[in-house]
């Protein structure tokens, strides 16, 4: 019994544990069952996804063809973009250029049109002033005034050289600025600037010992001072010190007169006359005596010893940064050092030397002759030019500003431009009845001093501008409109002047 209880829990427990196993196979084929239909089912839904992939993917390449289409598209559009900016730039570029051309083209027919217009009004400026010395010389001075005024006015305002002779002449004519002091009894053979405390005074000598002391007025002269007045002197010359503050007087008869900056006079005698010209060179004292001797002395010692003797008689002298420059009667031009050394300047023209300058900034010496020639010299390029116009012999020579200022026995002042291509040209700036023998430009360049044979100082203006206001100044009618149509016509429109 024992062993069938024991046999039967046995077989119990077999069948429990089969019941178990074949529990739990069953469940593990459901198990499995479900497995293989969630795979089944994943499967499909993989076979789906694939399928969208698949059909993504085609679309993805569709729309890259087709992205790739539209930037082939793209890329030809901004092809022709650019070929049309660029045609667009080309011809934005040629219009400018045609702009530019037509430009170009129209500033210059104005450039001619007003270069034309301004050469006719040049031309009008040089016939006016003809035709105002014509009428001037008839007697028709109000006419001559209009005429005169118009031709500066048209040649200044296009920016012509006012200081050509037709005009230059007309407006000397016309403004009557001349003054004359005759005061002096002897004649004037040297004038000076001089100043005294920023004060501008004028010095001027005579043959007859007298030196006096000017006091400038407006366009007026004042005899200050009579500094010196004794006839046993012939002053030929005036130089101021800037070293010493002295004036030196040269008399012809052999004496210098110092002048200190009291206004103390003494007299130093010379070793010998016939003193033709003196200068001061670093504070030596140079005096030339016309018969060819040339002494030296310190300022203040007066120890004249003779440092050069000329083989010919010394018919001009002036004084320059280098030495004195002398001209002889033989036409010899020199330079004399301050050891007495001579250099030959010049010794073309074989007549003699009445008057000589040198201009130190230009390098051109200027010598007159006893014909009435005038030369110049370029002393740094060797280009010599002549100036023919004075009829007697030349007495004075001054340069200001590119301009030439001669004076001769022929008693005339001429002025030369010798900037001008016609060099032999002049306008005469004053011509009075008697020989004048120096003359100065006043330091503010609008007239100038002259002194002549009779003794008489007058006061000349040289300036256009200064004229042509005192001419209008004094008008005392316009131009009638026959009058204006006939001497000026279309050339510009019809203008008064007062």
């Amino acid at each position: 019994m024992a062993t069938l209880w024991w046999e039967n829990q046995v077989n119990r427990r077999e069948r429990e544990a089969l019941t178990e196993q074949l529990r739990q196979a069953t469940e593990a084929q459901k198990e499995a069952t479900i497995t293989r239909r969630v795979s089944t089912q994943l499967e499909e839904i993989a076979y789906q996804q694939k399928e969208i992939s698949d059909i993504q993917r085609q679309e993805a390449v569709n729309q890259k063809q087709i992205a790739d289409q539209m930037r082939e598209h793209a890329e030809l559009e901004r092809e022709r973009a650019l070929l049309a900016q660029q045609a667009a730039v080309e011809s934005y570029n040629q219009m400018e250029e045609q702009k530019r051309i037509a430009e170009l083209r129209r500033e210059e027919a104005v450039e001619a049109r007003m270069k034309a217009d301004t050469l006719a009004r040049l031309a009008l400026g040089r016939s006016l002033g003809a035709q105002a010395s014509t009428q001037y010389a008839l007697g028709n001075e109000d006419l001559a005034s209009l005429l005169s005024y118009s031709a500066w006015k048209f040649t200044s305002e296009n920016k012509g050289d006012v200081y050509q002779p037709a005009i230059f002449d007309a407006l000397s004519q016309t403004s009557d600025l001349s003054q004359r002091w005759g005061l002096h009894k002897g004649a004037i053979r040297d004038i000076m600037p001089y100043y005294r405390r920023q004060e501008a005074l004028l010095l001027s000598a005579s043959q007859y010992g007298e030196l006096f002391l000017w006091k400038t007025s407006g366009n007026d002269l004042i005899r200050e001072r009579v500094w010196i007045d004794d006839p046993k002197y012939d002053f030929r010359k005036i130089e101021f010190d800037k070293t010493s503050g002295r004036l030196f007087v040269l008399s012809f008869t052999g004496q210098v007169i110092s002048i200190d900056g009291e206004g103390n006079l003494s007299e130093i005698p010379l070793p010998g006359d016939a003193c033709v010209g003196m200068g001061v060179i670093r504070g030596d004292l140079f005096v030339a005596s016309k018969k060819g001797d040339i002494w030296k002395a310190q300022v203040n010692k007066w120890n004249f010893t003779l440092v050069y003797h000329h083989p010919h008689t010394i018919t001009a002298c002036e004084i320059s940064d280098k030495g004195l420059i002398v001209g002889d009667d033989q036409g010899s031009v020199y330079r004399i050092d301050e050891r007495g050394q001579a250099t030959v300047l010049a010794d073309r023209v074989k007549q003699p030397v009445t008057c000589v300058y040198s201009d130190a900034h230009s390098g051109i010496l200027m010598i007159g002759y006893k014909s009435g020639l005038v030369v110049l010299d370029d002393v740094r390029d060797g280009v010599s030019s002549e100036l023919s116009g004075h009829i007697s012999p030349i007495t004075a020579i001054r340069f200001l500003g590119g301009r030439l200022f001669t004076s001769s026995y022929d008693g005339t002042v001429r002025l030369w431009n010798i900037n001008n291509e016609n060099k032999a040209a002049s306008s005469i700036v004053y011509r009075p009845s008697e020989w004048i023998h120096t003359f100065i430009i006043n330091p503010d360049g609008e007239r100038i001093f002259t002194g002549d044979e009779k003794g008489n100082l007058s006061s000349v203006s040289i300036s256009p501008d200064y004229m042509a206001s005192e001419i209008r100044s004094r008008l005392t009618r316009n131009f009638t409109r026959e009058e204006w149509d006939y001497y000026i016509g279309e050339v510009s429109a019809y203008e008064t002047y007062r």
